[in-house]
């Protein structure tokens, strides 16, 4: 197909194009390639018409588009159209898509529900796609894995081996809180990547592809085993090397409270990351709505 400002000056196989705009009175240099000739035919500055047809040629889109409806080409094509609406109208092909799409659900999904697959179905699914993307990036899971294990080192190194009377209550109370806030704001790292995966969910969403809220659990499920392993690599170092109480209930329950936390602020994030993605792409005439004059 060769479009001319908008109009259709040819449509019909690409190795008759070249012979077709020659009969038509434009000259084709011997060395000049096809899509350069077409290329010219439509540039006022370029195309030359052949000896004999000057002032024959067509000028003006109009003329050129005139020109193709007149030739076989277009008649060839409208007579392919029509067969072709005659054979949709005849195999009624939308209902072979309804069918199709029918046998794709399965059986304990409505009809009249968009999904093809559960909830149970997408969240499963999501969740192996998840799992292949984390082992995609292992560099970031092992970067932050390295600077939680680094950072517990420092700190314990500095808060090592704390006293265990009253002087060392407020110290205890310094490492604690660090290791509760460290664990808590590490979790920004979720903010850039769940921008950039916003596009993404919302297009996959307006295929009916899948859930957003089943996406959501599929990153819970995946976030769970790889924040206890971040948790329990950073509370083996801090909490032995400061010196907290050697007791299993105490640093079960240190590494359970530092776990929800981490949880609960990467979800935070991911919350952050959404409203920031609605205002950047909402027009602004929607936050600021402007005032009728009076």
């Amino acid at each position: 197909m060769l479009l001319y400002e908008g109009r259709c000056i040819y449509f019909g196989p690409a190795n008759a194009a070249r012979q077709y705009f020659i009969d038509l009175g434009f000259d084709c240099p011997t060395r000049q390639t096809t899509a350069d000739f077409l290329t010219a035919v439509t540039d006022p500055h370029e195309r030359k018409a052949r000896t004999g047809f000057e002032g024959r040629i067509p000028h003006t889109p109009k003329q050129f588009e005139e020109a193709f409806k007149t030739s076989a080409f277009y008649t060839t094509v409208e007579k392919q159209r029509v067969e072709y609406q005659d054979s949709v109208s005849e195999r009624n092909p939308i209902s072979h898509f309804k069918e199709a799409a029918k046998q794709v659900k399965q059986k304990h999904v409505s009809v009249k529900n968009p999904y093809t697959i559960s909830f149970v179905g997408q969240v499963k699914a999501l969740t192996i796609r998840q799992v292949q993307l984390t082992r995609g990036d292992m560099t970031s899971v092992i970067s932050r894995y390295a600077s939680n294990v680094i950072k517990a080192i420092i700190v314990g190194s500095v808060f090592f081996k704390l006293k265990a009377d009253a002087t060392g209550t407020f110290t205890r109370g310094g490492v604690l809180f660090f290791a509760l806030l460290f664990n808590a704001l590490i979790s920004q790292a979720e903010l850039p990547m769940a921008m950039q995966g916003r596009p993404i969910l919302y297009k996959h969403k307006n295929f009916a592809m899948y859930r957003p809220s089943a996406f959501a659990l599929a990153q819970i499920c995946v976030d769970i085993p790889l924040i206890t392993a971040q948790i329990i690599l950073f509370a083996v170092v801090l909490y032995f090397m400061a010196g907290l109480q050697l007791e299993a209930g105490k640093w079960f329950l240190f590494c359970l409270i530092l776990f929800l936390t981490a949880l609960c602020m990467t979800a935070f994030f991911r919350m952050v990351s959404l409203k920031l993605h609605l205002r950047c792409s909402t027009p602004p005439c929607l936050h600021f709505p402007q005032k009728k004059n009076s």
